[in-house]
């Protein structure tokens, strides 16, 4: 599914969700493409759906991963070069069948290796001060045989909740979240955005709930939020691009090289310069 792409869309984020299948449910990618004005926070889900890899029962191949993976990119670029925006931001969660996905990125480093990670994220996955975006993105640099990776970790619940809370802005409203006009209740996009929300836990705090009732309408593919999750992630992504333009704005432009001694800098578009 596409849709136009609104004026006030400075930049697009893109995130695919992994998923291996089983008995129940083929081996399949998830993937979203949203736009974000910088702006005043608005967003707009531009671009979603799932790819199939692999029959049911049938765990896709490292090569069909891959291709899969392939063709996301590719229709990703496509959509950007077509609606006239940057991508911004890519990530592919990482965190099932994550050796395989590592190969696939070495090959694409435009895209960012991304995992979630519920509650509170542990001191020691803040291996960076620096890019830490606090209760949003940290990153982290894994050490393996094949070479050393950062990899992103999306403190999910405030991400999650963010991403929720933005559909109950009035639309138009700085900060609030748009789908495209004539979606309906049965529509895959809204049942998996409506698929878990906060509640309480019944001990002061809150939790995820699970909607017991979205197995009658998914007996194939049971209780799935993926494309939750891939707005999740994309809330986390765009904060982290707003962070990075804040930075290269505040960092002073190096000053001009000073010309070499004995020299005189009063060039006027001729071909020499004057002792």
């Amino acid at each position: 599914h596409a849709s136009d792409c609104p004026p006030e869309v400075d930049f697009l984020t893109a995130t695919v969700d992994v998923q291996r299948g089983g008995q129940r449910a083929p081996g399949r990618l998830y993937y979203l493409v949203t736009g974000w004005n910088g702006t005043d926070g608005r967003s707009y889900d531009l671009a979603w759906g799932h790819l199939i890899l692999a029959p049911i029962g049938v765990q896709p191949t490292t090569g069909e991963l891959h291709s899969g993976l392939d063709r996301m990119a590719a229709l990703m670029t496509g959509l950007a070069a077509e609606w006239g925006r940057p991508l911004a931001r890519r990530g592919v969660d990482v965190g099932d069948r994550q050796d395989e996905l590592r190969l696939w990125l070495t090959k694409h480093p435009d895209w960012w290796a991304i995992k979630g990670a519920a509650g509170t994220i542990r001191p020691d996955l803040k291996a960076s001060i620096g890019f830490d975006l606090g209760g949003t993105i940290y990153r982290r640099e894994q050490q393996e045989r094949n070479g050393r990776w950062w990899l992103y970790i999306i403190d999910t619940d405030p991400c999650r909740r963010e991403a929720q809370a933005a559909f109950r802005v009035p639309p138009g409203k700085a900060g609030a979240a748009h789908l495209p006009k004539d979606l309906v209740v049965a529509d895959t996009l809204l049942r998996h955005y409506c698929a878990t929300c906060e509640i309480p836990d019944g001990k002061g705090g809150s939790k995820w709930s699970q909607r017991e009732t979205d197995r009658k309408h998914h007996p194939e593919y049971q209780l799935r939020h993926d494309l939750l999750d891939c707005r999740t992630y994309a809330v986390a992504l765009a904060r982290s691009y707003q962070r990075e333009l804040i930075r290269k704005a505040a960092t002073p432009a190096p000053a001009a090289p000073a010309p070499p001694a004995g020299w005189v800098n009063d060039f006027t578009g001729g071909n020499e310069w004057t002792l």
